[in-house]
């Protein structure tokens, strides 16, 4: 099996899988771009992404299945795993996942991390050692939860989830009680945002919950409920942005 990303991660990876007796039939390999890219490796290999950066994880994953490779999980026999993991994901030894959890397609859950009851985790997220997420939290794609952050939703499901946007960014130690929007970065205790102005509620009724100063994240409906261009989508389009 290769280990794609010979980094500080993969190096990490390959000592801890190597020494699990689950695995220890077969042979692990680090491979990386520069010395050993995936159209070097052997016919359908299986492979598994060793990467911190979600987004580069995602486009390592999509360029070794382009080329036929076959993405599989690792799941650490000193983990504490009660729940099915999607393909491409690591859950590296001390790791807690409790019950009722969703994990979806290559997911890094680092060292010591615990995930509490009733929590989705987004593909492609990053969850660093130590971190901590109470029930009822939901990670969109790609979000990255820094190491010993806490993230703390009080309200139990059925309730609405704690929701970290997609590609969203929780700095270490950070301690999060509140939603935390798409592209974001937020640190401290509690969290707040960090190098920019916190997305202010769209006044458009936006499909949306939030716009930023470059004018709304995707069209709307006008706030009566009617069809057709609104001054929100007229925004998106004078800035270039995708409207949906």
């Amino acid at each position: 099996m290769i280990i794609y990303g010979a980094g500080g991660l993969g190096r990490e990876v390959l000592g801890h899988f190597r020494d699990d007796r689950r695995y220890s039939g077969g042979t692990l390999t680090l491979a990386s771009d520069s010395e050993l890219p995936p159209l070097a490796w052997p016919p359908k290999s299986f492979f598994i992404v060793a990467v911190g950066d979600p987004k580069t994880r995602k486009a390592m994953m999509e360029r070794a299945e382009a080329c036929g490779h076959r993405l599989v999980a690792l799941v650490s026999g000193r983990a504490s795993v009660g729940v099915a993991v999607g393909p491409g994901t690591i859950i590296m030894p001390g790791a807690v996942l409790t019950c009722d959890i969703k994990v979806g397609k290559g997911v890094l859950v680092n060292m010591g991390a615990t995930i509490g009851h009733d929590t989705v985790l987004g593909d492609y997220c990053s969850v660093q050692p130590g971190a901590c997420m109470t029930g009822n939290v939901r990670l969109e794609e790609g979000a990255y939860v820094g190491i010993n952050a806490t993230i703390i939703n009080t309200k139990p499901s059925p309730h609405p989830a704690r929701v970290l946007g997609a590609y969203s960014v929780v700095g270490g130690g950070c301690v999060v009680t509140k939603d935390v929007p798409p592209g974001v970065t937020v640190v401290g205790n509690p969290a707040r945002f960090l190098g920019s102005k916190p997305p202010r509620p769209c006044p458009y009724a936006c499909r949306s919950p939030h716009f930023d100063d470059r004018g709304c994240m995707h069209s709307c409906g006008r706030p009566d409920g009617h069809s057709g261009t609104c001054a929100c989508e007229e925004i998106c389009v004078r800035s270039g942005l995708e409207v949906a």
